[in-house]
This record gives structure tokens, C-alpha cells and sequence, in this order.
């Protein structure tokens, strides 16, 4: 795997503010960063068995123009229509951690929102 993207999954694994929009379709999450768009996949073991790919791949989109919802949308149905650079976790080295794997938790908790609800209810005042 290119080290480069490596470098990138780790920075928005290291700093979630740089995932500027989220969006959700069938198991994979979307995300925008700086007019860039990207997505993380995590494939179903149990209904889609071991795949030669591992179970997260990280796409970046190049060529998108429109709406994050709409490339959610349109992307998990014609995958095949829309230009992709794909980076699967079976192409990272022997022995490391699998960054791809933190990135789909961290692009996750984005799309739930969850660090706001953290920060609510720490915000309270305790008694």
C-alpha cells in the first residue's frame, strides 16, 4: 500500500476534524475532507465470507463533483460508474496494526455524532 495513504489514514485517524461531512450506505461510511471525497468499507464476514480484500477498503473518489449524499447514494448501487482508487487492508504490510480499521471507527463515530453527545453531557455541570 502506498505510504502516502497510509500517512493520510492516519491523519484522520489523529485529527476526526479534518472529516468534514458524513454520509452512510450499506455498510460503508463517506466522508469529505477539504473538497475530497472518501469512503471506508467494511465488508460482513458472516454473510459475505472472507474476502481476498480483508474487511475494510478505503476508497478515494478524484474525479467527484457533486453531493456526498449522492455519491452514498449512487456509489453502493453502480460502483462501476463512478472512478475510484480502491485501497484494500489485505495490501498493508505484515504486522501492522490495521489503520483501515480505526479510520471506519473514526469516520464512524463522525457520522454518529457521538463526540458532540460526549461533550453535552460532560458540559453539564456535575452535582
Amino acid at each position: 500500500m502506498n505510504e502516502k495513504i497510509l500517512e493520510v489514514v492516519e491523519r484522520f485517524i489523529k485529527t476526526p476534524d479534518l472529516i468534514e461531512e458524513t454520509a452512510a450506505a450499506s455498510g460503508e461510511y463517506y466522508f469529505r475532507s477539504k473538497g475530497h471525497y472518501f469512503s471506508i468499507l467494511k465488508r460482513n464476514e458472516r454473510t459475505l465470507g472472507k474476502s481476498k480484500y480483508g474487511t475494510y477498503t478505503f476508497y478515494i473518489y478524484p474525479k467527484w463533483d457533486n453531493s456526498l449524499q449522492h455519491l452514498a447514494e449512487v456509489a453502493s448501487v453502480d460502483e462501476e460508474g463512478i472512478t475510484s482508487v480502491a485501497f484494500h487492508e489485505s495490501e498493508l504490510p505484515v504486522g501492522l496494526t490495521d489503520p483501515l480499521q480505526d479510520l471506519y471507527e473514526t469516520v464512524k463515530g463522525k457520522y454518529a455524532n457521538i463526540d458532540h453527545i460526549l461533550d453535552d453531557i460532560l458540559d453539564e455541570p456535575s452535582f
